[in-house]
C-alpha cells in the first residue's frame, strides 16, 4: 500500500470509530462529537469535560478506552477528593516493604503510565496535587525519591462537576481543549435505556462500555499522530489565529491582562465598547494559540484536508477559549455557559470580521496585504488582493498605507486588532521603511535649496509620500507641506481695498479678462475654480486661495494682495 492509501485506511478507521462511539454515547450535539474525535487525534492531549453528574463523562472516557485498547491497563483513573494526598494520586513508596525487609520499593500509579488518563472530578483534588498533576501534564514525566518517571504520548481526560468548585488558573490553561456536556434530552435517555437493557443480556448487568468493540490500537493512533502534525498551516491562517487570540488581550489603554478583578477599565465608555475586549475578565494565555492550531489540523486532518483553512480555526474557537477566558459577570449572565458565548463571538467574527473568500471583510484584506508584505500569497488571498487592491505591482509601502488606513478607520475608530498588525508589519519591513525615508527626505532636502521649485514638483513630492505609511514620513510630510505655503496665497475680497494690481497679474497669468472680473468682484457671494499652467484660483464665497506656479509669481501676488 502507498502512504496515502495507508493514511486514508486509518481516517476510515476514525469514521468506524466515530460510528462506534457515538451510537453508545449519545448526544444530538454534531459539534461535540467532532471535537471529542479530533481531542483523540492530538498527541499528549489534555482534555477537560465539564458537566452535571451523570451527563455521562466517565462512560465517554471509558468507551474511548475501550476502543484503543481493549488492554484495561491502558486506562489510569484516578478520583478527586480533598483529602487524598499526592501518594495516593501519582507514586508513593512501599512503607509495609520498606519496614519489613527494608527495601525500597516504589509503587508508581496506574495514571502516570496509562496512554489513556483520565482524572475524574479534578476541582476536588488539594492544591497541593493539583500542581503535581500540573507537573505530569506539562512535563511528561514526575520525579520521587531521586527517580524519574516518564509518561508514554497519551490522551489525558478530566471532568469537573461545576457545582463542586473550579481548578486552579494555571493548571486549566494546560488542558488544550474542553466541553460542556449537557444532560441528556429525552430521545437520548431512551436509546440509552434501550442500550443498557440489550446489554444485561449478554453481559448480565447493565452497561454501555462492555459492548464497544476495539476499533484502533495505539500504535495506529500514533501514526495518525504523526500524520495529524503533518497538516500545514499557511502563513495567513497563523496570522487569523494570532490576530483572534489578540482581540480576547488587547486593549485601546493597554490594561486589559493588568486590571484585578476588583477594579473595572471604562469600557462602556470606550468606542470599541462591542469588541470582545469589552467583555473579557481576564485574557487567555499564550498556550491557547498552540491549542488553537493543534484542534484546527485535526479538524482538516478528519476532513481529508492537507491544510488548515479558516472554518478549521473558527470551529476550534470555543472549545479552546471557554475554559481559559474569564468573562465578566454581566456577559456570564447572558449566555448559559462560556461555550455558547464563544460560539457567539466565532459566528461574529465570521460576520463582521473575516467574511468570506467572495465577500472578504476587514481582516481578510489586511490578511491579503499582509501576505503580500510576506510574500507568501495564498491563491484566495491574492484573488482578494488583486480584486479590492488593484494590482500585484504595489510595494510594501503602499500596502503597509492601505493597512493603516484600515487599522485607524475612515473616522476614526478603525481596528485594535488590525492595528496591531500593522505594527507587526512595519516591523517586518523596517529596513525598507528607512530606505524609502532616507530618499525622501534626500529628495525633499533638493527641493528645499532649489530656487527654480516649481508647485507641480512639491505637490507631486507630497502625493508620492502620502502612500508611504503616515506614522514613518509625519515630519517629512509637514515640511512638505510648508513648502506648499511659498505658492499659496489666501486672503478676503473685503480685506483689500485696491485690487487693480492683483488684477493686472492674474491677467499676465493668461486668464482672460471676464474670468479675472468674476473672481474679484466683491459685490457677489459665488464659489469659482479656474486653473492653468501658470496659477489656480479657488473662490469661496469672498474667500480667494490662490495657488502659483512658481515662487517668484507667488511673491508678486502676495505683494499685491498685502497692499492696502
Amino acid at each position: 500500500m502507498t502512504l496515502s492509501e495507508v493514511i486514508e485506511n486509518y481516517r476510515q478507521k476514525i469514521k468506524a470509530l466515530y460510528k462506534e462511539l457515538f451510537e453508545r454515547w449519545i448526544t444530538s450535539d454534531e459539534s461535540i462529537k467532532s471535537f471529542i474525535i479530533a481531542s483523540i487525534l492530538i498527541r499528549n492531549n489534555k482534555v477537560l469535560l465539564v458537566g452535571f453528574p451523570g451527563s455521562g463523562k466517565s462512560t465517554l472516557v471509558r468507551l474511548i478506552s475501550r476502543a484503543l485498547s481493549k488492554n484495561k491497563e491502558s486506562l489510569g483513573i484516578v478520583i478527586g477528593a480533598p483529602e487524598k494526598t499526592l501518594q495516593k494520586v501519582l507514586v508513593s513508596t512501599n512503607l509495609v516493604k520498606l519496614l519489613t525487609k527494608g527495601e525500597e520499593d516504589i509503587i508508581v500509579r496506574p495514571v502516570v503510565t496509562a496512554r489513556i488518563k483520565f482524572i475524574n472530578e479534578i476541582n476536588r483534588f488539594s492544591k497541593s496535587v493539583q500542581d503535581a498533576l500540573l507537573s505530569l501534564l506539562e512535563e511528561g514525566y514526575i520525579e520521587y525519591g531521586g527517580l524519574r518517571f516518564e509518561t508514554p504520548d497519551y490522551i489525558c481526560f478530566a471532568d469537573m462537576n461545576p457545582f463542586r468548585g473550579d481548578i486552579d488558573r494555571a493548571l486549566k490553561s494546560r488542558f488544550l481543549g474542553s466541553c460542556y456536556i449537557e444532560l441528556p434530552g429525552l430521545r437520548e435517555s431512551k436509546s440509552i435505556l434501550d442500550r443498557m437493557i440489550e446489554s444485561e443480556r449478554t453481559y448480565r448487568r447493565f452497561t454501555i462500555v462492555d459492548t464497544m468493540p476495539e476499533v484502533l490500537s495505539f500504535e495506529e493512533l500514533e501514526k495518525i499522530w504523526d500524520d495529524v502534525a503533518s497538516v500545514t498551516i499557511p502563513e495567513h491562517i497563523k496570522l487569523l489565529g494570532t490576530m483572534i487570540l489578540t482581540s480576547l488581550r488587547i486593549c485601546k489603554l493597554g490594561k486589559l491582562d493588568l486590571m484585578p478583578s476588583y477594579m473595572r477599565l471604562p469600557c462602556m465608555e470606550c468606542e470599541f465598547a462591542n469588541e470582545p475586549c469589552s467583555k473579557i475578565q481576564e485574557p487567555p494565555d499564550e498556550r491557547a494559540l498552540i491549542a488553537l492550531f493543534a484542534y484546527a489540523r485535526a479538524r482538516a486532518w478528519i476532513r481529508g484536508m492537507s491544510k488548515v483553512d479558516v472554518e478549521d480555526i473558527l470551529w476550534s474557537v470555543p472549545y479552546v477559549f471557554a475554559h481559559r477566558v474569564e468573562l465578566k459577570p454581566l456577559v456570564k449572565s447572558q449566555y448559559r455557559n462560556p461555550w455558547e458565548f464563544f460560539k457567539s463571538y466565532a459566528n461574529w467574527l465570521k460576520e463582521t470580521k473575516i467574511g468570506s473568500f467572495e465577500a472578504p471583510g476587514a481582516w481578510l484584506k489586511a490578511l491579503a496585504l499582509a501576505e503580500h508584505i510576506l510574500n507568501s500569497e495564498s491563491e484566495e488571498l491574492k484573488e482578494i488582493f488583486t480584486k479590492h487592491f488593484g494590482n500585484s505591482n504595489l510595494n510594501y509601502l503602499d500596502c503597509l498605507r492601505e493597512l493603516e488606513k484600515m487599522a485607524h478607520g475612515e473616522f476614526g475608530r478603525g481596528d485594535l486588532v488590525i492595528n496591531e498588525l500593522y505594527k507587526y508589519l512595519e516591523e517586518h519591513v523596517l529596513s525598507y521603511i528607512e530606505q524609502a525615508r532616507r530618499a525622501f527626505q534626500l529628495e525633499l532636502n533638493e527641493m528645499e535649496s532649489r530656487q527654480d521649485l516649481t508647485v507641480d514638483k512639491v505637490e507631486a513630492f507630497i502625493e508620492k509620500i502620502r502612500r508611504a505609511p503616515h506614522n514613518s514620513i509625519r515630519d517629512l510630510e509637514e515640511r512638505a507641506y510648508k513648502l506648499l505655503e511659498d505658492f499659496r496665497i489666501i486672503f478676503n475680497l473685503e480685506a483689500i481695498n485696491d485690487l487693480s494690481k492683483l488684477q493686472k497679474l492674474i491677467l499676465a497669468c493668461n486668464v482672460n479678462a471676464e474670468i479675472a472680473n468674476s473672481i474679484l468682484d466683491k459685490r457677489v457671494v459665488v464659489n469659482f475654480d479656474f486653473s492653468n499652467d501658470l496659477i489656480r484660483i479657488r473662490r469661496l464665497g469672498k474667500n480667494i486661495v490662490i495657488v502659483a506656479r512658481t515662487r517668484e509669481l507667488a511673491k508678486e501676488i502676495r505683494s499685491a494682495v498685502e497692499m492696502r
